[in-house]
């Protein structure tokens, strides 16, 4: 019997798997369908992974949001590192902002491989409210910044950041420009003055003028926590007719000697040779053509001069000029239009002035109108 057993486990076929042969094949099995899983999903994966809070697709660094305490100015600079924490190329189509005062370069189509950095520079305008004096406890300041990215092309997405600073104040200047309006190159001298104040810390003001100006800077003592300091500014050398389209820069320095940003002062207005018209400009508006519109213009010396007008040539034949009145009346004159041109249309009224010493000059007045088709009125019987 022992023997028929022997012999029938020999030669009796086999009906299945060992134990190892079939832990074998279960791991080869379980290894090929995790395999598969993972290439379905990396065929079926989002084309741009959604941001969270914790982990988004685009990082900058918290400490680089975060300006800390800046002295106010129109031109601070700063370094923004923004890197990639995808796994695939990103592009940043563009940047929105949630104020003019930020600027940022490079500003759109910015390709960044997977895990890639790059060096953006951030300008920014941090200028401190106009209502308070100068302290050294500063302002807070708050700008959005967005990148709208895109992932291998796939869907639009945006980060977001928020760029934080305290902006100190370091001066204030009343008025904040200069504007001179018309003035007559026989004058001697333009002058105004500056009214400033500064911060505890300033010391003293640093000035840097164009060569048509000088500035005296001086300084009022008082016991207030700021400083006050008072501007003069003078014209330099003979008036001579030009546009004025200058600036002075005005620059804090504290007690330790450090020059601090400094602050524009933009100057504007013109040097004319002495008459003037007002207006020195007509706007008609628009109105049909055929119709014809009268305006008076008046000249006028701009420091009491005596001169006279020795001839008025008009540009063209729609426009007629006229006196009115006599020596009593001064130099008026009145400016009849007639519409004849559809369209913006512009016209010239030129008048050659002789002053009291014998020096002439042309002047100019100018005349814009826009002409509308005539009107069209209906006959009897339509």
């Amino acid at each position: 019997m022992n023997g028929a057993t022997q012999l029938d486990t020999k030669t009796a076929p086999a009906t299945g798997f060992s134990p190892f042969r079939r832990c074998m094949l279960a791991g080869i099995a379980g290894v090929l369908v995790g395999g598969v899983v993972l290439l379905m999903r990396g065929w079926f994966r989002d084309e741009s992974p959604p941001a969270t809070a914790s982990e988004p697709v685009l990082a900058v660094p918290a400490r680089e949001l975060d300006l800390g305490r800046v002295y106010e100015t129109k031109a601070y600079e700063h370094t923004l590192h923004i890197t990639n924490r995808t796994t695939r190329p990103l592009t940043i189509l563009r940047f929105e902002k949630s104020c003019d005062c930020l600027g940022i370069s490079p500003e759109s189509q910015v390709t960044l491989q997977p895990s890639d950095t790059r060096r953006f520079t951030v300008k920014l305008s941090l200028v401190a409210g106009a209502a308070r004096p100068p302290t050294g406890e500063g302002e807070p300041f708050e700008v959005r910044l967005a990148a709208v990215h895109s992932v291998d092309g796939g869907v639009e997405a945006t980060t977001a950041w928020s760029l934080k600073a305290v902006v100190v104040p370091t001066i204030r200047i009343r008025p904040g420009a200069i504007s001179f309006g018309s003035q007559s190159e026989r004058q001697s001298v333009l002058e105004r003055v500056l009214e400033i104040e500064a911060a505890d810390g300033i010391e003293r003001l640093d000035c840097e003028s164009p060569p048509f100006w000088e500035v005296a800077i001086a300084r009022e003592e008082g016991n207030s926590a700021s400083r006050r300091f008072r501007a003069t500014l003078r014209s330099k050398g003979q008036l001579t007719v030009r546009t004025i389209a200058d600036a002075i820069q005005l620059t804090p320095v504290n007690r330790d000697g450090e020059r601090l940003p400094s602050k524009e002062i933009r100057i504007a207005g013109e040097i004319v040779h002495d008459v003037v018209a007002i207006p020195r400009e007509i706007h008609h508006g628009r109105q049909p053509c055929g119709m014809t519109v009268v305006e008076a213009i008046r000249l006028r010396s701009l420091t009491d001069r005596p001169f006279r007008v020795q001839q008025v040539t008009a540009s063209t034949d729609a426009l007629e000029v006229t006196r009115i009145g006599g020596e009593k009346e001064g130099w008026v004159y009145a400016l009849g239009l007639r519409f004849s041109d559809v369209g913006d249309q512009r016209a010239r009224a030129t008048f050659l002035v002789r002053e009291g010493d014998g020096r002439e000059y042309h002047l100019e007045v100018g005349v814009r109108y826009q002409g509308l088709p005539p009107v069209k009125t209906a006959r009897g019987g339509d």
